[in-house]
Formats: C-alpha cells, sequence, structure tokens
C-alpha cells in the first residue's frame, strides 16, 4: 500500500507496520488505483481535451480521500490549466500542491517563460507588484515572465537571485537556470565552458525539471554552433518531459533544426513526422 508520495520519495506499507521508504529514482514504475473520474480526466488529457480534463479532474479531486492522490490530481489540472492558457488557476493548482509538500516533484508545471519569443497569449502576463508576492511561486513566475523585458529585466533578476538562495532545491533550480536566459540576450559572448557548467549541473535536476534548462542550453549550445549537444539537449524537452504545447512545439523547431545542422537527418525527420502525428 502506498502510504505517501511526496517530494522525491514514497513510503510503503507492506502488511502490518512494516514501512519502507524508496527514492523515486529507483521505482521503474508506480501504479495506484484511480477513481473513474480520474481516469477518464487522464484520457482528456491525452486527447488534448484540456477544458473537459480540468472539468472532470474537479470531480476527481472532490471524491478522493487520499491526501497524497489529491495532490497527484491537482497536478494534472495544473497541467491541462497550462496548456488551456489558464496560467492564473495554473499557479494556484500549484500552489495548493506545495502547500501540502513544500518538496514537490510538481514545481515544473508552473507557467515559467522558457522561450521569450512565443505569441503573447502562450506566455503568462504578470503585474509587476507579484516580484514581492508573499508566495515564493508567483515571484518565480513573476520574474520569468518579466526577466527579458527591458524595462523591469534588473528587478527580475534580483528576485531570481534571491530564490535561487531558497530552501527548496527545486525552487533554487527553477530560478538558476531562468537566470541562464539573460545570457541568451548577449549569445555572442557566451563560452563553452560557461555551458559545459550548466550541462553538469541540470544533472542533479529531477528528470522531469530538466525540460526548460535543457531548452536554454540547446539554443545557447547553437549559438556557439555545437549542433549536435545542441540537438540532445532540445530532445529532452519532445522526448522526456514535455512542457506546454506551445513551449514544446518551439522547442522540437529548434531541435529538427539542430538535427539537420549537425547530419542526423534521419533523425530529423522522424521528429518531423512524430510532431506533425502530435499536432492537432
Amino acid at each position: 500500500v502506498i502510504e505517501d508520495l511526496a517530494g522525491q520519495s514514497v513510503v510503503l506499507r507492506r502488511g502490518g507496520n512494516a514501512v519502507e521508504v524508496f527514492k523515486l529514482r529507483e521505482i521503474e514504475s508506480l501504479q495506484f488505483g484511480k477513481t473513474a473520474a480520474y481516469d477518464e480526466g487522464l484520457r482528456h488529457i491525452q486527447n488534448r481535451a484540456w477544458t473537459r480534463a480540468i472539468d472532470t479532474l474537479s470531480i476527481a479531486e472532490t471524491t478522493e480521500p487520499r491526501e497524497w492522490v489529491v495532490r497527484e490530481i491537482q497536478a494534472s489540472q495544473a497541467d491541462a490549466l497550462r496548456a488551456a492558457g489558464r496560467f492564473d488557476e495554473c499557479i494556484k493548482a500549484v500552489e495548493n500542491i506545495y502547500e501540502h509538500d513544500p518538496n514537490t516533484r510538481h514545481l515544473n508545471l508552473l507557467p515559467l517563460v522558457w522561450d521569450e519569443r512565443l505569441a503573447p497569449e502562450h506566455r503568462v502576463s504578470v503585474n509587476l507588484d507579484e516580484l514581492k508576492s508573499p508566495s515564493l511561486l508567483r515571484q518565480l513566475v513573476a520574474a520569468s515572465a518579466l526577466l527579458q523585458d527591458p524595462v523591469h529585466e534588473n528587478a527580475a533578476a534580483v528576485v531570481l537571485q534571491t530564490l535561487k538562495t531558497g530552501p527548496r532545491a527545486a525552487l533554487q533550480q527553477l530560478a538558476e537556470s531562468q537566470l541562464w536566459r539573460l545570457r541568451l540576450l548577449h549569445p555572442e559572448s557566451i563560452r563553452a565552458s560557461e555551458i559545459e557548467g550548466w550541462m553538469q549541473r541540470v544533472r542533479d535536476f529531477d528528470k522531469r525539471q530538466r525540460s526548460g534548462p535543457e531548452f536554454v542550453i540547446g539554443r545557447a549550445l547553437l549559438a556557439i554552433h555545437d549542433y549536435d549537444n545542441a540537438s540532445n539537449s532540445l530532445l529532452w524537452m519532445p522526448l522526456v518531459a514535455p512542457l506546454d504545447p506551445p513551449t514544446t512545439v518551439a522547442c522540437t523547431n529548434e531541435a529538427i533544426g539542430a538535427l539537420k545542422k549537425s547530419g542526423r537527418i534521419a533523425e530529423a525527420a522522424q521528429l518531423q513526422l512524430e510532431r506533425a502525428a502530435a499536432t492537432p
């Protein structure tokens, strides 16, 4: 029986009072009983029916007695809300999870900006006041959104520097890798040794949290014309842990271009086919 699933650990009870704690990285797969509403909500997500998923998962949340499963349902809701562009509701869902599990692995569901080139409707819009929000998560989102705004860039960077030294590892990692985005403003000055440091750093991250940082690394590698390594970093998001659809498509397009430039033509063609199949 799964007693709890929090942070990067799962607590199992194997009959009687025998309790074992495992790190999630040690577990190949994890299956647990779900209500019909929860299963239906997950099917809607798979079919990209975001609104139906959100509504169905809301029902599942109200009928689920296990607190750790409620957090997993809220994570699925956040995923659908972000995909639907309902960013404020997405943040609230992740805040609910964070309140009960401060070491949650679900911070990757926040609607952070990893590609400032996306159309405005695909990027979260924030107020400057949110940089001073009582919520650390809202500070992170606001700093992410304002980081490459010439007027507010410095204020956003200060917030990220503060969060980078905060009490939670996942929050630190996201703040740190958001700051890497500043280097993309001056790609001509990026050094290979600098990117190598980033590549070593992300190996410590949870695999789902690496998608955004790997996107930044991939773009930096493109700037120094290291197309082979760039394609490897850019493939992380579409193949391992997709983020919201617009960001994932943007990353996939960059990966296809990097594969072609590195001479991996067959892989580029395969990725193009997969992108076309996934596009509604």
